[in-house]
This record gives C-alpha cells, structure tokens and sequence, in this order.
C-alpha cells in the first residue's frame, strides 16, 4: 500500500505523515477551540460601523452628479455610486461588490475623477476589453472624463510582454473590474499587480466585482489589504490569521472545519438579531462586519423587477453512450483511451460524454510517451486514493517525489524526462448526437439562448438547427456580428467562456444550459446576463440539462456555493432565486 511505503519513507528520515500536512495534530486541537480572540481581531470588532443605505444622501446625491457630470448630461448618478466613489476618495481604496448591473462601468470611468489620478490604469477582462471602450464613448456624452486613463487587459498584464508594463507605466490609481480575475495568488498577473502595491503603497487600488469569492475568504484577503492597507480592513492583515478565519467559514474545508469561537463576536450591532448557529452564524458574523465597514459598498438585494423560473430537464442518454459513462467511472478512462488522475477530470469528461462526444489527440502521441504517462497517471490516481494527509493533488505528489518522500519506481523521473516532447492537440469525437437533437427539438424556435461550456458542442448544435453560435469574443462564427447587436432578434447559442460574463443581454428572457458548470459564481453571472436592469419580462426562465449523477452532483455543489456567497458576501444570489432543488430521477 501506498500509505505503508510513505510512512517508511519518512520514517528514515525522522518524520511522519503529519509533516506533509499544512495542518499538524497542534493545530487540529487548535482547530476545535475555535478562533481566538487576536489583536487583529479585536481591531477588526472596533472600526468605525455603517450602514450606508440607511443615510440619507440625497444631498450627497446632487452635489456629486453636478460635479461629474458634462453640461448637457441627463443621466444622475445612482445611490450605491455615489457612496462607492465618497468611500473611494474618503479611503483612498475600495472594495465594491455592486451586483450584475449595478452601475460598476460608471463607477470605474469616474475613478480617476474622484481622486484627481495623473496615470490611472482600468483592468478588464480581454474579451470585455472593446465593450469596456464602447460603454465609455457612450458615457462620455453625460459624464466628464479623464483624458489619460489606460485600459489593459488581465490577460495581456500576465503575459511575458507585459511584465514591465506597471513599472513603466507607474500608475497612481489601478481600477480592478471584474476583480475576481486577481484572486489567484499564483497568477502571474496577480504577482505583478502584488508586487508593484508593495513597493508602491500611496497607490489607490479600487477592486470591483459582483462577485469576489468563489468557496474561500482568501479570494479577497489580499483585494482588501490593496484597497484598504493593514489599519482599516476587516479582516486580519496577515493570511494566516486569516486562513484560520476561512477555516471556520469556507465552502469547502481540506481539513477539520475550525469552531467559530471568538469570530461570533463579530457580528455588527447595526443588524437584526438572530438564532444562527454553526456555519451559518460564522458566516453572518463575518458577513456584517464586512459589508458595515467604510471602503466596502456592498449592493445586498436585486432591484431586478423580473422574477427568475428555474428548471432541471433529464435527456434520453444513448445505451452506447451510457455504457462510456460507466467505463470512465469505473477506470478512469475516456472512450480515447486518456488516463484520468482525479475525481475532477472524470467529472470533466462525463460533462462531454452526456452531450454525445469525446476528445481524442489529433496526431496520436508516441507509443513510448503515451505509455509512461499512463504509468505516472495511474500511481498518481492510486496514491490520491489514499486520502493521506498532504498528498491531495497530482502537484503534491509530483513534489513529494521530487523531495523523495515518496518513490514512484523511476516513474515520475521518466514521464519528465518525456513529457515535453509531445504537444497533445485534442479533436472531438462525436460518438452520438441525438442528445444534440433533443436539446433543439425541446429550445424549438422561441427567442431564447442555449448557453453551451464546449465549442464542440456550440458548433454542433449550430449546424444541426442553423441558430447562429456566438463563440469568441462574442462574435457569430459566420458573420461575426457581436452578439449584443443580434440580441433580441431570434434564437442564439452563446458560449459561456465568452459570454457569461459582461455581457447585456437583456433583450432575451429565455435560457437552456448544457453542461452546467459546478461553480456558484460562474452561475450568478450567468444568470446575470438577463436577469438585470432593464429587463422588461415579468420573468426570466432557466431551464438546466443535467442526465448523470455526476452532473447532479456538481450541480447541487454550484448550490452549495451560492449559500456561501450569500452568507459571507452578503449579495443575494441568483440561483438561490430560481428556487432549484437537485432531486435523482
């Protein structure tokens, strides 16, 4: 066994298995105590409490709008905008987790304004980039602008092309839309924007996103030392303190979930009383503490007029296809032959296999590389299967033989040595496409959109029923008409990745997913897409192919994750307001 040849291992060498795990029997016994009540702790319980939406800043409201505003402009600012920009000018930082259409582009284009920047620079996704720029000209006819305000794309900022672009650029003030897309510490472009605020700390760093967190505080820990420094943000300023704090309140916990303990006494004296208890009562603590705090403007409740109808539909699975789904559950193996090493690639591949394809590589690998590489796969999937502490991931155990604590018999030195001579290019596989027809025959040709995770799939469905595919940038593949131009106009299969995020597509009020994602996050602003301002159907409906448990699964998972996001960031979520229950047929 796996366990048995580690333990010797270490043993040699004086150690045991608990020194590969982050957390020690110390720190478990630690963990059942609870959070304790720290300096930090007590210095996050005692800054300054508000809620702003109780003020009254109609004043406020008119004295700003006419300061920013051009001449002739006839648009007034909102009341979360207003507060977002004060606590930005008042704070110099903020943190706005303003909704899916709650005003974040006008937010970002006064920034600058606000805090009378010299060289600001607006980060954006790359695939929102040119909208970005759009939605600017369009304001620009109501609101005055600043003439030397750079927009650059996370992608393009984590390239190597991009590595010096904040030192030659010395920005004063870096806006962060979408900021989730720094929540990756190991990013590169996180790296980067990391290290130009540490050794450039007068710089004003404004992080907006209508959703910051994913399952972890941690997303955010490092978005709030940026925008608020170590004395007024609420949360401990150094990550492990932190860390402790994310045990007790996370989504997902690789260890004993820690007991709230003094973290209960967060919870602010400006909300309603509770009976909360356990995971949710840490949450709540930790949520209004938040969200009271000056330099965060949170937008709690959806103005949204429409009401959100949710729905689950199970297709007709194929014998054929059933039995793949079976095989690659039960090996790990896809119809191709490639080797699984983790429960989330098998998930991955049954999301494929459910709408009728598979990938294969397109040349076929080498006999002597696709060997070894099937070795090293399956002593990784065996040694996860373990469950030992410290060794949860393919990374971990390739460290863990690298250090030689583990010893994979010349394995993992082998699929090294060979790994980078062959560059695996995939191609899909249909093996059935009957699923595909189901999907269309049951969307028919109301006005709706069929959001697709696959390009395979999206390309598919297009050319058995002839609805446009808006893949890429948001451009039709045939015509390359922007999809925000074509809204409204007939049916449309969109991707995800392309256009799950930023886009207005309000113009529509009808969606069937396939191949649901297993994230919460990536959920709400999906949802978000239609369900927003502007939207002027009572209701917007969401219908969701699901046909495995495995896909059941990630689902109620997506659910589990929308809990958490409305617990600790205080944002009602939308796929909680659809109402959705995931029940095995």
């Amino acid at each position: 066994m796996v366990t048995k040849l580690l333990v010797k291992m270490l043993a040699k060498r004086g150690k045991t298995v608990q020194d590969l795990s982050p957390s020690s029997n110390i720190a478990k016994r630690r963990k059942a105590t609870g959070i304790q009540e720290t300096d930090e702790l007590i210095r996050v319980r005692n800054l300054s409490q508000r809620d702003w939406e109780k003020e009254d800043i109609h004043l406020l409201q008119e004295e700003m709008t006419d300061w920013l505003r051009t001449l002739g402009g006839g648009q007034t600012l909102r009341a979360a905008q207003v507060m977002s920009l004060t606590d930005l000018h008042d704070m110099n930082g903020l943190l706005g987790i303003i909704l899916v259409g709650g005003g974040k582009t006008l937010i970002t284009r006064l920034a600058p304004l606000v805090v009378e920047a010299t060289r600001p620079v607006l980060l954006v996704p790359a695939h929102l980039k040119e909208k970005t720029i759009a939605e600017f000209c369009d304001l620009d006819a109501h609101w005055q602008k600043h003439d030397d305000y750079d927009i650059v794309s996370y992608q393009k900022l984590g390239r190597v092309s991009g590595s010096a672009y904040l030192d030659d650029r010395q920005p004063d003030l870096i806006v962060a839309d979408e900021a989730q897309y720094l929540k990756n510490r190991d990013a590169a472009v996180t790296k980067r924007v990391e290290r130009y605020m540490e050794e450039h700390q007068n710089t004003i760093f404004c992080a907006l996103s209508g959703t910051i967190t994913s399952r972890s505080i941690m997303d955010f820990h490092h978005l709030l030392r940026w925008s608020l420094g170590h004395i007024d943000m609420p949360m401990p300023s150094k990550a492990s303190e932190a860390t402790e704090w994310a045990e007790a309140i996370d989504e997902k916990c690789d260890n004993q979930r820690r007991s709230p303990g003094a973290l209960l006494t967060l919870t602010s004296s400006l909300v309603p009383e509770n009976n909360y208890t356990g995971l949710t009562a840490a949450r709540y603590a930790f949520n209004s503490r938040l969200v009271a705090s000056r330099g965060v403007i949170t937008t709690k409740e959806s103005k949204v007029a429409a009401s959100i109808v949710g729905s689950f539909w199970e297709p007709e699975i194929p014998d054929t296809i059933v039995s793949h789904i079976d095989k690659l559950k039960e090996d790990w193996e896809t119809p191709g032959g490639e080797l699984c090493r983790q429960a989330i690639d098998v998930w991955r591949h049954v999301r494929e296999l459910v709408c009728g394809f598979y990938y294969r590589w397109d040349p076929e690998p080498p006999e002597d590389w696709l060997r070894k590489r099937r070795a090293w796969f399956y002593y990784v999937r065996q040694v996860l299967e373990e469950r030992t502490p410290g060794l949860d991931s393919p990374l971990q155990v390739w460290t863990a033989c690298n250090r030689g604590l583990l010893h994979s018999g010349n394995l993992c030195e082998e699929w090294e040595e060979i790994k980078d001579t062959f560059k695996a290019n995939t191609v899909p596989v249909w093996l059935d496409t009957s699923v595909m027809q189901q999907v269309i025959d049951r969307v028919g040709k109301h006005n709706g959109i069929i959001w697709v995770d696959h390009v395979a799939t999206g390309e598919k469905l297009a050319r058995m029923s002839g609805i446009p595919f808006f893949s890429r940038k948001g451009l039709d593949t045939k015509t390359k008409m922007p999809i925000e131009e074509y809204a409204g106009k007939g049916p449309a299969i969109a991707s995800i990745a392309s256009n799950g995020t930023g886009r207005n597509l309000q113009a529509w009020n009808r969606n069937f997913i396939v191949s649901p994602p297993s994230n919460g996050k990536i959920f709400e602003q999906l949802f978000g897409r239609q369900h927003r301002f502007g939207q002027k159907a009572d209701e917007v409906f969401y219908e969701i192919m699901l046909g495995d448990s495995t896909l059941r699964e990630g689902m109620r998972q997506a659910l589990r994750d929308a809990k958490y996001i409305q617990e600790t960031q205080g944002t009602e979520q939308k796929l909680l307001l659809a109402g959705l229950q995931v029940v095995d047929p």
